[in-house]
């Protein structure tokens, strides 16, 4: 009896393509690379793995070059088949970047996709596979909207002010972690354009940006709670301290806010320069 899962194999390939580029759906670009004992697979054309090094037995670091030509402002990279690691990225054409990232305790897992990359030159552009896209921009855009609440908390206390209960007050402003639904999740932010986007959004594309959100949340919180108690501090200097350290946080968290608003800005084509 003749085996013909191999000969139909190449026509039903060409048909299925022909029907993704007829139908309007643009074919995912795939790639194969091996770099020692990892398997390297690319959804992009925009960067090239060049190292991979193990750094112990539960870590490894991985080297990639902008080959695109145009900046790069996050890459999305998935290790084996569960991990997934968005990278914040300033990587200019040519420039390399080295992340950190689980290793597999399982050798079929050492597999590293690099699913998509973020563009930062222009209005929603990116590259690679349309799913990771969408999520990559709808995480960051939790980010973006979470940061800038953080910074409307830490902008209304007043130095002159920070007794217990104020600082208590405001720990308690952002003590629950942003639960479903959305719509509950977002009453406490500011309208806004980028706020906007999530209307109409894909349940995936909601996920990724409740997750953006608990990952900024997570980092205000716990600088609120070093406002509570800063490092080093002593007995009868607490408000002093509290005055030392809002002036350094506040304005670290405004800068990136501002970092997070403009990439996502471009990210989901909203003009430039719109603020809360």
């Amino acid at each position: 009896m003749i085996d013909r899962t191999r000969n139909l194999a190449r026509p039903v390939a060409l048909v299925l393509l022909a029907w993704a580029v007829f139908a309007g759906r643009p074919a995912i670009f795939r790639a194969r690379q091996r770099i020692g004992q990892w398997a390297i697979e690319y959804s992009t054309k925009a960067v090239n793995v060049v190292k991979v090094e193990d750094l112990n037995a539960y870590q490894v670091s991985v080297t990639v070059r902008n080959v695109s030509g145009r900046p790069i402002s996050s890459l999305g990279l998935y290790i084996g088949t569960e991990a997934k690691y968005h990278e914040p990225v300033a990587l200019k054409s040519e420039a390399t970047e080295t992340v950190v990232i689980g290793k597999p305790q399982t050798r079929r897992n050492w597999v590293i996709r690099v699913a998509a990359v973020l563009f930062g030159d222009g209005p929603a552009a990116a590259d690679g596979d349309p799913e990771d896209i969408e999520y990559m921009r709808f995480e960051r855009l939790g980010e973006a909207i979470e940061s800038a609440r953080c910074v409307s908390i830490f902008s209304a206390l007043d130095p002159a002010h920070l007794d217990d209960d104020r600082v208590n007050a405001a720990i308690a402003s952002v003590s629950r972690q942003p639960v479903w639904p959305l719509e509950k999740a977002l009453a406490g932010f500011p309208d806004s354009p980028l706020k906007a986007k999530l209307q109409g959004a894909s349940d995936g594309a909601k996920e990724a940006f409740i997750g953006g959100v608990d990952m900024y949340w997570g980092r205000c919180q716990n600088s609120l709670q070093r406002l509570r108690q800063p490092p080093n501090g002593s007995p009868g200097s607490v408000e002093s301290d509290r005055i030392r350290y809002l002036s350094e946080a506040l304005p670290q968290h405004q800068a990136t806010a501002n970092e997070y608003q403009t990439l996502s800005d471009v990210d989901m084509g909203v003009a430039i320069g719109s603020r809360y």
